[in-house]
């Protein structure tokens, strides 16, 4: 009998290397079912199923390599999407599911400031573990509940730190439907919606706006 395992997290790390002729842009990785050597989905024997051979209905995340020319890079938050799924692997209903929110592409920051929004009928946030090591001073909303919840970075000279900034645990609601939910990160606005917050945020050492 086919026992069924559930489980969330990387499959697989896929490194990429960017031709030495590549222009500047964006460039789309694309993610789908396994369609058999005939594209009919069977290959001797169907594939995408269950325990009880019952077909999958899984929701793909699209991924991109941003390649830069030199002219404009600039730091950018990105978060990792999940699909909210029950019983398919993703992420069940009732679960909690870890989520990293990654910095890339970082020319120097002094000031970094941003928000997470997510749908608060499905989703809570239950727990934001900060990375150390980032070199500049963390301010947090005060509660976890706070949805956008904030976060800045602060520091008198440039951080070049690039990876994991956060890990920003989820917990699926009981009553959620099954479906795919984004997560998103944006530039933190400030308390009234203007980018300042006392003084301006998100700039260099030099006080020029990222």
């Amino acid at each position: 009998m086919m026992m069924t395992r559930l489980y969330n997290g990387t499959l697989a790390i896929l490194e990429f290397q960017v031709m030495d002729n590549a222009l500047g842009g964006e460039y789309p990785i694309n993610i789908s079912y396994y369609k058999g050597r005939d594209g009919n989905y069977k290959d001797g024997i169907d594939v995408n199923y269950n325990a009880e051979f019952e077909p999958l209905s899984i929701s793909f995340q699209n991924g991109k390599i941003s390649v830069s020319d030199g002219k404009d890079e600039t730091p950018e938050p990105t978060v990792k999407s999940m699909s909210v799924k029950a019983g398919t692997g993703n992420c069940a209903i009732g679960e909690t599911v870890d989520i990293p929110l990654i910095l890339g592409g970082n020319t120097g920051f002094a000031n970094l400031g941003i928000e997470i929004e997510y749908d608060a009928e499905v989703l809570s946030l239950t727990n934001v573990t900060a990375s150390t090591g980032i070199g500049a001073i963390l301010t947090r909303a005060q509660s976890v509940e706070t949805n956008p919840y904030n976060m800045v970075w602060d520091s008198t000279s440039d951080v070049q730190y690039e990876g994991t900034l956060a890990i920003l645990t989820f917990r699926v609601l009981d009553n959620a439907a099954v479906g795919t939910y984004p997560i998103t990160v944006s530039y933190y606005k400030g308390r009234e919606g203007t980018y300042t917050d006392g003084e301006d945020v998100n700039y260099n050492e030099n006080f020029e706006p990222l």
